[in-house]
């Protein structure tokens, strides 16, 4: 059986999802970059995320698929609503003869179908496909089940970590310009791929990227909203190459001043040292110079790095020595880093 929701999709609900449901994970090799596959009581559930179309599909096989579909439904769309003004629709797949055996069956919205029952003058919708009538009932099922109450769903949220595992989320703020943006998508992967090797230890890195604000629409400026994000994070990394903008600087300075009120987030700033064709150098490369300046008067060493794989290994070996300072984890059972550490990088 399947069911999706579409929306516009900040990066990183699945992981959120992931993290919170970790109890119904019985294998953790079922759990890869965009997807997981949990257990209830004999009934499996596949959730997967796809950025391309901006939508999370759930498939569903055993015999509580109700209730199961309940649970889950409740968590993503508490998720979902955490985020700033996020729009998203959940679709329900039709159940009528023909799309019951589809691939591809036709799908109502849920708000639809709901709107519908509430007027209570039909019982039934027609699909778009066969043109049967459906009833309500049958495609709410899951959803609207006397039995699935706010007590039954608040005894089996997964959010209920043992008592003495409990969940820890990092907040991580990267910002950089857009000349950085193969970087930015790798350093993500790298996140996503540390969050399947920490959620063993119930250790989260919620990564925060200025792309998970584009489609929200703010009363506000829109670097407002990002700053905000800098103020609540735990971690903040800056990286740089042959120049710096106006907003990253911002962002840093915000950082910076969070640091000195609250002693976070720790700072970490990192510049690209790879060779710069002439022809590409530019006034820009000013700002570079000046916020270096900048750094050194704060009395803040940065880090160089010559690739990606060597920012992701630099970065890795901080994340394993101020881990257990942010989570209250003993050390000794946080994976250790490799030989190799570096020493020159200090969050500020």
């Amino acid at each position: 059986m399947q069911f999706r929701y579409d929306l516009f999709m900040p990066k990183g609900i699945l992981w959120q999802f992931i993290v919170t449901m970790y109890r119904y994970i019985q294998n953790h090799s079922w759990v890869w970059r965009n997807g997981v596959i949990l257990e209830r009581d004999g009934t499996s559930a596949e959730v997967r995320e796809s950025l391309s179309d901006r939508r999370i599909y759930l498939r569903f096989n055993g015999t509580s698929i109700a209730e199961f579909r309940a649970i889950i439904a409740d968590r993503l769309d508490e998720i979902s609503q955490s985020y700033h003004k996020l729009k998203y629709d959940k679709m329900v797949p039709c159940s009528c003869s023909i799309c019951r055996s589809s691939s591809q069956p036709h799908f109502f919205k849920f708000s639809v179908l709901k709107k519908r029952q509430e007027k209570g003058k039909k019982h039934t919708i027609e699909c778009e496909i066969s043109e049967e009538d459906v009833p309500l009932s049958l495609l709410l099922e899951g959803f609207e089940l006397p039995h699935i109450t706010e007590e039954f769903l608040d005894d089996n949220r997964a959010i209920k970590p043992e008592p003495n595992k409990p969940m820890k989320t990092i907040k991580i703020f990267l910002a950089s310009s857009s000349e950085l943006q193969e970087d930015r998508k790798e350093f993500e992967i790298f996140i996503n791929r540390k969050n399947k090797e920490y959620i063993k230890d119930r250790i989260f890195l919620e990564l925060v990227l200025w792309e998970d604000f584009i489609d929200a629409m703010s009363a506000t400026r829109l670097q407002d909203e990002y700053n905000k994000a800098v103020e609540g994070c735990d971690i903040f990394v800056s990286l740089f190459h042959t120049k710096v903008g106006k907003y990253t600087e911002e962002e840093f300075l915000k950082a910076l001043e969070t640091f000195k009120a609250n002693d976070k987030p720790l700072i970490y700033t990192y510049f690209k040292d790879e060779a710069v064709n002439m022809s590409k150098i530019n006034d820009n490369i000013l700002s570079l110079l000046n916020f270096k300046q900048k750094l050194s008067d704060l009395k803040h060493y940065p880090t160089n790095f010559d690739n990606i794989n060597d920012l992701k290994h630099k970065f890795d070996q901080q994340l394993t020595k101020i881990l257990p300072q942010l989570t209250g984890i003993s050390p000794n059972n946080i994976k250790q880093p490799s030989d190799h550490e570096n020493k020159n990088n200090n969050g500020t």
